[in-house]
């Protein structure tokens, strides 16, 4: 219980499940999540305060391990990327075309 009090509530929950999981390096994060669920229901049926949920009446309080423009700029590079490798695929798929045509043309013509 202390970890989840240690890792407060996230904007993006599976950052706080991967958080805790390499805190604890024996469990994955789906694991911890799937624990963290049980251990809620149960805290709710006594009617207990979650660690490091919100407070009864107050908004929550989003804690990120990154701003959202880094986020943003990280899909953004990843975008790139992508376009990048595609563009250097259909080059290669181009040259292979071509390398297959000589190579079919010179066993053509030594025939």
């Amino acid at each position: 219980m202390s970890l989840l009090a240690k890792f407060p509530a996230e904007k993006y929950q599976t950052h706080r499940w991967r958080k805790i999981s390499e805190e604890l390096k024996s469990k994955t994060p789906k694991q911890v999540a799937s624990k963290a669920q049980k251990l809620f229901a149960k805290l709710r049926k006594v009617r207990r305060r979650i660690p490091g949920s919100q407070e009864q009446g107050k908004a929550l309080t989003m804690v990120s391990s990154e701003p959202d423009s880094e986020i943003v700029n990280r899909s953004n590079a990843k975008q790139l990327e992508l376009a990048k490798l595609a563009t250097e695929k259909e080059a290669a798929e181009k040259l292979l075309e071509r390398l297959e045509f000589t190579n079919t043309s010179i066993h053509q013509s030594l025939k």
